[in-house]
């Protein structure tokens, strides 16, 4: 995995932790580029409530979010069947001012259909329809 500081090789699930303690320990800090890369191979591992725990403690720390590390994190939400952390992490997407984009739409109605949720699958599915238009006009 190539990061800002080099490449890194991920052989375990022990080596991808090792490097996020290094991560939130460097100063200066690694970017939200290379959060999400390390993250995105944790969620490869099938390892979907290991990167949330990770998520929570780069919160903790006050490590910046952007639109990918939440779209990981819903993922990661959505794998698990926490939906309704899913649902929340969407409106703290929205309150914070970022646009939710395709993906962010995408991994919530997959996630609602998981859970047989199809009305509110559509109903989100409407939204990100009836936005896209408007961002066109």
């Amino acid at each position: 995995m190539k990061l800002r500081s080099g490449s890194h090789y991920i052989r375990s699930l022990d080596d991808a932790i090792d490097l996020f303690d290094d991560m939130v320990r460097s100063r200066p800090l690694y970017s939200e580029i290379d959060f999400c890369k390390l993250m995105g191979v944790i969620v490869r591992m099938k390892q979907p409530d290991i990167a949330i725990s990770l998520y929570q403690k780069m919160e903790l720390r006050r490590i910046p979010f952007d639109i990918y590390s939440f779209n990981i994190l819903m993922k990661c939400f959505c794998s698990c069947h926490k939906l309704s952390f899913a649902l929340s992490t969407f409106g703290k997407i929205t309150k914070l001012g970022f646009h939710p984009d395709v993906v962010t739409f995408s991994t919530l109605i997959h996630g609602l259909c998981l859970e047989g949720r199809i009305s509110e699958a559509v109903a989100f599915f409407i939204i990100w329809l009836k936005r896209d238009v408007l961002q066109m006009s």
